[in-house]
């Protein structure tokens, strides 16, 4: 950034607006230094009461004036018609500061802090902050803090996993630059049966080297997360996570009853469960094949004889449809059940 394009930043940052109110928003610091892949929070401070009602704020790379005009790369911000946020860090900034609820309070702390991961060496820049009130002439921004994003030789890329069905082979590949001196490692295989494991495997070329591990997956294996990291590793944010997901038709299909004792009058309701991905839907039936409706709660209210019977639901995704266990509904009548009670009761 040019001398006077941060003069004149800074002067912006001292200057009160002209109600007079001082700015309430401060960096902690001036410059910061990061890791290529890692995380860095940038920490800003509210010192002062700060009305929110008709406001909006944004975080901005590189602030430059020209006629008046600020311009910049947007990185987070709370108004997209205005400032919209830039691609390249739509999915690698978060707010980390206090809840804008107590933004209105004067006690402190509160605070405007974000966080940027996956750094780019292009994300080297100045940032600043800036708060704009649309109805009173509240306009405010820090001044700039310089960030410096440092090569690193031992970048990790974790290759996404595509959607796979059961018993699918899944190959999770890692691999870095081959200028890195440190070996990968693959975490999260304790959690896969090691008699369906391969691996894991080297495979060295002229810019990078690869370790892979490939397994065969069950539907037990749908969500599961496994890690990449360099073994001398000691940054979390350096590690590379994935997930899988496995498609697999409808299993443990059960239905029950919410009253084990069923009185002639009462509510009672069945429900139906099962796994599977897609997430199954539920149909019931009563008496083998009279099909009543869908849905994985079937109520029945103030029942009556004329429900006695048999019931059971299926469960049915893409790829299959399960039935499940029975369940008997047998509709008591409310005096005689009183009398049974009173009865059994009595030979206690």
């Amino acid at each position: 950034m040019n001398p006077p394009t941060a003069g004149w930043l800074v002067l912006l940052a001292l200057i009160t607006n002209i109600c007079g109110q001082p700015n309430p928003f401060r960096l902690a610091d001036t410059s910061l230094r990061a890791t290529e892949g890692s995380c860095v929070e940038m920490k800003c401070s509210i010192n002062d009461r700060v009305d929110t009602a008709n406001a909006y704020w944004f975080w901005i790379m590189n602030p430059t004036w020209n006629g008046g005009v600020l311009s910049g790369t947007v990185i987070y911000s709370t108004n997209d018609e205005e400032r919209p946020v830039s691609q390249d860090f739509a999915d690698r900034v978060n707010y980390t500061g206090s809840s804008t609820s107590t933004w209105n309070s004067y006690d402190p702390p509160k605070s405007c802090s974000i966080s940027i991961c996956n750094l780019k060496k292009s994300d080297s820049g100045d940032y600043a902050f800036r708060f704009v009130d649309e109805l009173r002439p509240y306009t405010f921004m820090t001044h700039t803090l310089t960030l410096t994003v440092t090569a690193n030789p031992c970048l990790i890329a974790f290759d996404k996993l595509p959607v796979v069905v059961e018993n699918a082979p899944v190959t999770l590949k890692c691999s870095t630059l081959s200028s890195c001196s440190s070996n990968l490692q693959i975490g999260g295989l304790e959690q896969l049966d090691p008699s369906l494991i391969s691996g894991p495997q080297q495979k060295d070329s002229r810019n990078r080297k690869t370790t892979t591990v490939s397994f065969r997956a069950n539907w037990q294996d749908d969500g599961k997360e496994f890690s990449c990291q360099t073994q001398d590793n000691t940054d979390k944010h350096l590690i590379r996570k994935i997930s899988t997901t496995v498609e697999y038709p409808p299993k443990d299909t059960s239905a029950k009853k919410s009253n084990e004792n069923v009185v002639e009058g009462q509510t009672v309701t069945l429900t139906c469960s099962a796994k599977g991905n897609p997430a199954p839907t539920f149909t019931w039936f009563k008496n083998k094949n009279a099909k009543l409706g869908q849905g994985a709660e079937w109520t029945i209210r103030s029942i009556t004889e004329s429900e006695n019977g048999e019931y059971h639901c299926e469960a049915t995704n893409k790829y299959k449809t399960e039935k499940s266990n029975p369940v008997s509904i047998d509709v008591k009548c409310e005096y005689l059940f009183f009398f049974s009670l009173i009865n059994f009761m009595w030979w206690v």
